[in-house]
């Protein structure tokens, strides 16, 4: 008896997991990082951009490039940090709190990049 009390105890506290598929967020089928910020938003790093999930409804919001999302971080003062393919930036709430995004790699030196051939193309 006491054996299935510390289990009931243990469970308990659990929240429920609930999976969303990718026709309900509209974007990519890969999530590569999540990361929940202090207002209790979720934040995921997509092949698609960066989704925004406030607890009722998804926002998806791309970068210049396309490039596929898949590192992010949050600043304790709310910024997001995103890094993809050749490409990283950060995300700031503008005046009507949608996020607007600024790309950072635009200032790395090119001594610093590297670039990669594909035929007659350098990227």
């Amino acid at each position: 008896m006491l054996f299935c009390q510390a289990i009931f105890a243990y469970c308990a506290w659990q929240l429920p997991v609930y999976n969303y598929f990718p026709n309900e967020y509209n974007a990519g089928t890969q999530n590569w990082q999540i990361k929940q910020q202090h207002n209790g938003w979720i934040y995921a790093a997509n092949n698609y951009g960066l989704l925004e999930y406030d607890g009722f409804s998804w926002q998806n919001y791309g970068i210049y490039n396309s490039t596929v999302l898949r590192c992010l971080e949050i600043a304790p003062q709310g910024e997001i940090y995103v890094g993809g393919t050749n490409e990283f930036g950060v995300f700031n709430s503008n005046n009507i709190g949608m996020l607007s995004y600024r790309p950072l790699s635009n200032e790395v030196p090119n001594e610093y990049k590297i670039s990669v051939k594909f035929g007659t193309y350098t990227y």
